[in-house]
């Protein structure tokens, strides 16, 4: 199968550095880029549905910078103030350094994962036995972070904060492309939802993520083409990479046998019309000889006719 336009589930990229452009260039394919989902925040009378009060907790733990952006707007929106002993665990430094957008950052009250892991956090809040959790999260999410808090005694409230919505096509945008691109399992529904009557046997899908494998799975469009991050791939567009490369030398060696089966057809049918010229060539011979014999013949009788005479 030719790969010739592809859509990447996500907004366009800043920079024309991106790796994207690269595989375009490369490969003469065309990438086009569109947000199959969109982030909502929580209304405050939609948070205060989930009976949580703000000030009750010493900690909050962010996994994304949108939590962080959401949990302060809703704070100011609902006029709380947060107090400066509040202390924050992060995911990763980048995310932890985001903070000092809404807060003065001290290393006293900012920890964070070296490995993008909650893991790596845990013996900072071991030393903290009295520290009350709470998790800003989406409404669209995995339980397996608080259960691996749970399973070191770590009791952690979830807070939905934000929600993730299903950005539908419009018809001038639902153009028929050859690979899709996913991050995550609501861009699975997404896609589900805007291209139902898609068929696996005439698209390649790309994932990203266990999550978006698995969503894979549960909306049955099955196991996904293209995957990462693997050993062998960190990123989606080394996956995505690799797979044109070997697409383009399966296409290359398609084009060559049917090069080759052409060329054997063309020199099987000359075969066949020298075959048929043969006979041909000889039925006309045979007549030629027949029409000389007779000639001959007809030529001697009159000359015997003239000499009797």
């Amino acid at each position: 199968m030719k790969i010739k336009s592809i859509l990447v589930s996500q907004p366009r990229p800043a920079t024309e550095k991106s790796p994207y452009f690269e595989i375009a260039d490369k490969y003469g394919v065309k990438i086009d880029f569109h947000q199959f989902i969109h982030i909502e925040q929580m209304t405050p009378k939609e948070f205060r549905t989930q009976h949580i009060n703000i000030l009750d907790y010493t900690a909050v733990i962010f996994n994304s910078r949108l939590g962080i952006d959401h949990f302060f707007s809703l704070c100011e929106q609902m006029r709380i103030n947060v107090p400066e002993s509040m202390h924050y665990y992060c995911i990763s430094e980048s995310i932890a350094n985001y903070l000092q957008k809404y807060i003065q950052y001290r290393k006293r009250k900012v920890f964070f994962g070296n490995n993008n892991r909650f893991e790596d956090v845990l013996p900072a809040m071991q030393r903290r036995p009295t520290e009350k959790y709470l998790m800003v999260m989406s409404d669209v999410h995995s339980d397996d972070t608080i259960r691996m808090f749970a399973s070191h005694n770590i009791v952690v409230k979830p807070a939905v904060m934000y929600r993730t919505v299903i950005n539908n096509f419009a018809d001038s945008e639902k153009k028929n492309y050859d690979m899709f691109v996913l991050f995550t399992p609501m861009g699975v529904k997404a896609l589900k939802a805007n291209y139902p009557q898609l068929k696996r046997a005439k698209h390649i899908i790309a994932c990203m993520g266990n999550s978006t494998i698995v969503a894979m799975r549960e909306e049955g469009f099955g196991e996904p083409d293209i995957i990462a991050p693997t050993k062998q791939y960190a990123s989606i567009t080394a996956a995505i990479d690799d797979f044109l490369a070997k697409n383009a030398e399966e296409e290359e060696q398609k084009k060559m046998e049917r090069i080759a089966k052409a060329a054997a057809t063309r020199a099987a049918n000359a075969k066949k019309t020298a075959a048929k010229k043969v006979p041909a060539k000889k039925t006309a011979e045979k007549k030629a000889t027949a029409k000389k014999t007779t000639t001959a013949k007809k030529s001697a009788a009159a000359k015997k006719t003239a000499d009797k005479e």
